[in-house]
C-alpha cells in the first residue's frame, strides 16, 4: 500500500477510535483498526499526537457528511429520505461534538501549525447546500422550500444530538420525518 493510502487509512481508522476512547486510544488499537502493523504508524507519522491531530483536522472538514448526504437514494419516499437525512445529521453532530471535546479536554492534542482555519459558518453553509440538494427531489411534498426544510432538520438534529439537551424524544429519525412532513396535527 502506498504511503498516501496508508496515511489516509490510519486517519480514517483513528477518527471513530478517538470518539470512542479519546486521546487514550492506543497505537495498537489504531493499527488493528487500519489493518497495518503498529510500526507502520511511526513510518507515516512522527508521533501518535501527530496522527490524532491529522485525524481531527480531517474530521472537521465537511467531506464526510457531504458524501453521506450524496448517497441518499432520491428514489426513496420523502419520509424515508428525511429519516435518512436525520440519521446522518444526528451522527455528524455527535461525532463533531466528541472531537471538539477531545480538543478542549486534552491539551496535548494539538492541531499544529498546519491546521487550516476552521470556519463553522462555511462548513454549515456547505452542509446546508448538500441538504437542499438532497431534499430538492421532494420539494413538491413540502409547503416550504427545501432550504427551509434543511434549516428545520439542522435545528432538530442539533436539538436532538447535542449532549447538553439529552432529549431522546426526537432521537428517532422516523419521528422527525413524520413531524417535518405532517407537522403536529393529527390530520395528514
Amino acid at each position: 500500500m502506498p504511503a498516501d493510502e496508508r496515511r489516509l487509512a490510519l486517519i480514517a481508522a483513528t477518527i471513530p477510535l478517538l470518539i470512542e476512547h479519546g486521546a487514550s486510544v492506543s497505537t495498537k488499537q489504531i493499527a488493528r483498526a487500519a489493518g497495518v502493523a503498529e510500526g507502520t504508524i511511526f513510518r507515516v507519522f512522527d508521533s501518535k499526537n501527530e496522527l490524532i491531530s491529522e485525524a481531527i483536522i480531517d474530521a472537521m472538514t465537511a467531506e464526510g457528511v457531504l458524501n453521506d448526504l450524496r448517497t441518499i437514494d432520491t428514489g426513496l419516499p420523502a419520509r424515508a429520505a428525511l429519516a435518512a437525512v436525520m440519521k446522518i445529521l444526528i451522527a455528524e453532530i455527535g461525532r463533531t461534538h466528541a472531537l471538539f471535546s477531545l480538543l478542549a479536554h486534552h491539551p496535548t492534542v494539538s492541531t499544529g501549525r498546519n491546521c487550516p482555519a476552521f470556519d463553522p459558518h462555511a462548513r454549515r453553509a456547505q452542509v446546508e447546500a448538500a441538504l437542499v440538494q438532497a431534499l430538492t427531489p421532494y420539494a413538491h411534498e413540502f409547503r416550504v422550500t427545501p432550504r427551509v426544510v434543511a434549516a428545520v432538520l439542522l435545528a432538530l438534529a442539533l436539538a436532538t444530538a447535542h449532549p447538553m439537551t439529552q432529549d431522546n424524544t426526537l432521537a428517532e429519525p422516523d419521528a422527525v420525518a413524520d413531524l417535518v412532513l405532517y407537522g403536529l396535527s393529527q390530520e395528514h
